[in-house]
């Protein structure tokens, strides 16, 4: 009988573990959605600013799901700006 409790524990552990695994995914998924509703407006306001200055801008996005946030770099032709 106290094998059969043991097993119980370290699956209840396993799933608890599994559980925490996949809520992290659920957020960095929900994270990266929230991003592609904004990435459009985004580009349309550096397209808007790009007009005013006479460049192209674009950007590259680094999203680092460890503190749920997301980088932001302005890229021209000849390079990012700083």
């Amino acid at each position: 009988m106290e094998d059969f409790s043991t097993q119980i524990n370290e699956l209840e552990e396993r799933l608890a573990d599994r559980t925490k695994e996949v809520e992290v995914m659920q957020s960095e998924l929900k994270m990266v959605k929230e991003f592609r509703r904004k990435r459009g407006q985004m580009q349309k306001e550096l397209d808007e600013v790009g007009i005013r200055f006479g460049v192209s801008l674009y950007f590259c996005v680094f999203i680092s799901p460890c503190v749920k946030t997301y980088k932001i770099i302005l890229v021209t032709k000849s390079g990012h700006i700083p």
